[in-house]
């Protein structure tokens, strides 16, 4: 025979303590007055510049809990319709390159030498080292070398070692499961975002209006599709 519990004989707290499951802080703010007196005592004790942003804000709150969190509202404008692959910009020196594809299938990173001219690197600067690769065409080819990049991805500089390969090539750099393990990136071909932790917090990739009109003043090569022409 089933009996209703009274609000008072049920606790959600008292529940989750003989359940394996986890819990939002706002379900557990509205359900325990003892975890929601430990906050106010905690926040009212903490102090923030009386001109901090909506963003800083929510930066502050996310290192409570560190996860990598996708949200709807950074979809592309075509939301789920579409079918891309991966690509972002990064920095190099005073240029900027477009179009570098981020694939966790492959097992190495990918330096085209036509882009490594445009780059203004030469020969003498790529490490003598050959492996064999399986190319997009199916084709296995012999790498000419390796060579380090500093590329500024987000808020910080990454140092990445790619192999030079001569092919011709829809991207203009591949990063691939060396680097994205390495850094611990989250990428999303859904979002057409790349995320990770840095500083302990969330940091992303993504270059906005603001910061490409902030690089307006450098000497800037914007390797995009023009350029590949």
């Amino acid at each position: 025979m089933r009996r209703n519990l009274h609000a008072k004989e049920y606790s959600i707290v008292d529940h989750l303590n003989k359940v394996p499951a986890q819990i939002s802080i706002l379900s557990l703010l509205q359900n325990s007055k003892a975890h929601k007196n430990a906050l106010m005592k905690v926040l009212s004790s903490a102090y923030v510049p009386n001109n901090i942003t909506g963003g800083e804000m929510a930066n502050i709150v996310r290192q409570v809990n560190h996860k990598i969190i996708f949200h709807e509202d950074e979809l592309p404008p075509e939301g789920l319709n579409h079918n891309q692959v991966l690509h972002i910009t990064v920095q190099f020196e005073d240029k900027l390159i477009a179009r570098v594809l981020v694939d966790g299938g492959l097992s190495l990173n990918i330096c085209p030498l036509d882009t490594l001219k445009r780059l203004g690197k030469g020969f003498h600067e790529i490490r003598v080292g050959s492996m064999n690769v399986k190319s997009f065409d199916g084709y296995h080819r012999a790498t000419i070398g390796e060579i380090n990049l500093c590329l500024q991805m987000g808020p910080t500089w990454f140092d990445v070692e790619f192999q030079v390969l001569d092919i011709p090539a829809s991207y203009n750099l591949l990063l691939g499961q060396p680097w994205i393990n390495t850094i611990g990136v989250v990428p999303s071909t859904l979002h057409q975002a790349m995320k990770f932790e840095w500083n302990r917090q969330e940091a992303d990739t993504t270059w906005g209006t603001a910061e490409e009109e902030a690089l307006g003043g450098l000497k800037n090569l914007f390797l995009d599709d023009e350029d590949m022409d």
